[in-house]
């Protein structure tokens, strides 16, 4: 009897000793497909290595001298003017050769190069008429240029021999006198400024003249060509067209689209008496023509007014232009519109 309790008992410690593993076998494989299950899901942080600041050591190098940039350059062009005929009456009148330009000679002389085409020598005793075609002022209208800034002026017009060779000679001495460069006489003139150069040549289109530099279709586009200077600015003026009329003709356009595929960087005209049109060809500009400037023209209002252009360059580069009207009183006194 004691032997079959004993085994009984065994038997039963037996069975709550296996449920007791089973129960314990269950919970670590629990605990470890959660645990496997928490890693696998959520990311693992890896710590990153420290970043040492890099800090440059300081080097002597040497600082490259910094050129001074080229300053801007004004350069204006007038239409025609003529001393002659009422207006060199009334300088006379008024005892004053600086009479014409009373009204615009600052904006003129504050240019660092002003050009005006002069239509008319300069001689001794220049008679006072009031009408006719054949054009002169006195010698000492020279002082009036000065006094009005301008630097270049251009002879090759149909005028500019009206009293022979002497007038022309007495002429060209007389504005080198006083420090103007005349220019239309066969060979190119230049000015410098800034240690910059422009390069003028003027030509005569209304015809033949001795001494006046005249347009000759053969040779025109070589002697632009040898002209044009690297790194200079050529500018071309021509005495051309057709009086009083607002556009070009044929063959001012066709000359002027040749000198500037010859090296022309700048096309100014004159001669028409009437402000023509402009033009921009291959990126350089063409004025046909500025009408007139100080002119007794007063029969119409196309001939009493006229065009002032303005061009600024900065080295050889042209960066714009403005243009300035004008309106002319008084039988030659020009005012800004």
């Amino acid at each position: 009897m004691l032997q079959q309790l004993v085994t009984i008992r065994f038997y039963f410690m037996a069975q709550i000793h296996a449920k007791w593993y089973a129960y314990w076998l269950a919970s670590l494989l629990l605990g470890a497909t959660i645990g496997f299950g928490y890693l696998a899901l959520v990311p693992v942080k890896v710590s990153q290595p420290r970043q040492i600041p890099f800090i440059p050591i300081p080097v002597e190098t040497p600082v490259p001298e910094i050129q001074p940039s080229h300053q801007p350059i004004t350069l204006i062009f007038t239409g025609d003017v003529m001393l002659g005929r009422t207006v060199n009456k009334n300088i006379v009148t008024y005892n004053d050769p600086t009479w014409p330009f009373k009204n615009v000679a600052s904006v003129l002389s504050a240019a660092d190069i002003t050009y005006v085409n002069l239509e008319g020598p300069l001689v001794p005793n220049c008679p006072i008429v009031e009408s006719g075609f054949k054009f002169c002022g006195n010698l000492d209208n020279a002082k009036e240029l000065e006094y009005a800034g301008v630097d270049v002026v251009s002879l090759a017009n149909n005028h500019a021999t009206n009293y022979g060779p002497e007038g022309l000679t007495s002429t060209v001495e007389s504005l080198e006198l006083y420090g103007i460069h005349p220019v239309g006489l066969g060979s190119p003139v230049r000015v410098e400024r800034q240690d910059q150069t422009f390069t003028f040549h003027s030509f005569n289109d209304i015809g033949p003249y001795p001494g006046i530099q005249n347009l000759d279709p053969n040779t025109f586009a070589g002697i632009i060509a040898r002209a044009k200077v690297e790194g200079e600015v050529l500018i071309v003026t021509f005495h051309w067209g057709n009086e009083y009329q607002a556009t070009p003709s044929d063959r001012q356009i066709q000359f002027a689209h040749q000198a500037i595929d010859a090296g022309s960087d700048l096309v100014i005209g004159a001669h028409p008496h009437w402000v023509q049109t402009k033009e921009v060809y291959r990126g350089k500009t063409i004025y046909y023509s500025l009408g007139n400037f100080v002119f007794d023209q007063e029969w119409s209002a196309e001939t009493k007014r006229g065009l002032v252009v303005k061009a600024t360059y900065v080295g050889d580069q042209l960066q714009f232009t403005e243009e300035l009207p004008i309106l002319i009183e008084n039988y030659g006194q020009p005012r800004w519109q």
